[in-house]
Parts: C-alpha cells; sequence; structure tokens
C-alpha cells in the first residue's frame, strides 16, 4: 500500500475530533452492531462512486481530515487530489474504510470496503 498523502494527528486533538465527529454524524446507538462510523451514520448518505468524487468541487477545500477506521489514526489530509489519486492507486485487494472531514464538520465522504462512497452535507457541491 501506497503511503497516505497526509500526518498523522498524534498531538492531542484526535481524541476531540473524533468525539465531535461521532456527535455530529454518527448514530452511537448502531455503533455495537455497525462497528464502522460510515455504517452509523445517523443522516441518510447519498452513494457516489470514486468517478462521482473525482468530480466534486473540493479540489481547493482546506482544513481537512481523514479518519482511517481500520488502523484508527486520523490524518491532516494534504489536499483532495492527492487523496482521490491515493484512493485511485490501490490494489483491488487494499481495502479502506476511511472518512474524509472538514475541520467546521459541514460534510463527511466516507470511502468505503465496499467500493461505494457515502456523502452527507455535499449536496451543495457539484
Amino acid at each position: 500500500m501506497n503511503a497516505f498523502p497526509g500526518i498523522v494527528v498524534n498531538d492531542g486533538r484526535e481524541k476531540f475530533l473524533i468525539h465531535t465527529f461521532k456527535q455530529k454524524f454518527v448514530d452511537e446507538t448502531l455503533l455495537p452492531q455497525r462497528i464502522l462510523f460510515w455504517n452509523s451514520f445517523q443522516y441518510n448518505p447519498q452513494r457516489l462512486t470514486l468517478d462521482d468524487a473525482k468530480q466534486l468541487s473540493l479540489y481547493d477545500a482546506h482544513d481537512l481530515f481523514f479518519y482511517n477506521e481500520r488502523n484508527k489514526k486520523i490524518y491532516t489530509a494534504v489536499d483532495y487530489g492527492s487523496l482521490i489519486r491515493y484512493m485511485e492507486n490501490l490494489e483491488p485487494w487494499e481495502e479502506v474504510d476511511g472518512i474524509l472531514f472538514d475541520k467546521e464538520l459541514n460534510w463527511v465522504l466516507a470511502f468505503t470496503q465496499e467500493d461505494v462512497l457515502l456523502a452527507v452535507g455535499l449536496d451543495h457541491v457539484k
């Protein structure tokens, strides 16, 4: 697997970021059964493909975070374009369960092991 295009957040903010994210987007009553954040969203997400995600106008977005649900690490995402290239270059056996979100928690884009992306709050972004 190629190195993730971001920097691990390990300065004490990671627990706060995850806690705040869960409060806003995750139905914590579903989490024990469904295990993954993206599978426990409290909002009905829009389903996208990676090609759909490439068309979103997020390439100029700043202050992005990416939470890898498999290794439980949160990263500052360098930029949206690098993240998309990373996802495109994954081998078929490399699965990702990760969540991209902005610092203000206005939206979330989940990359799932099922090759489906789930978007919440991105209706205004096309």
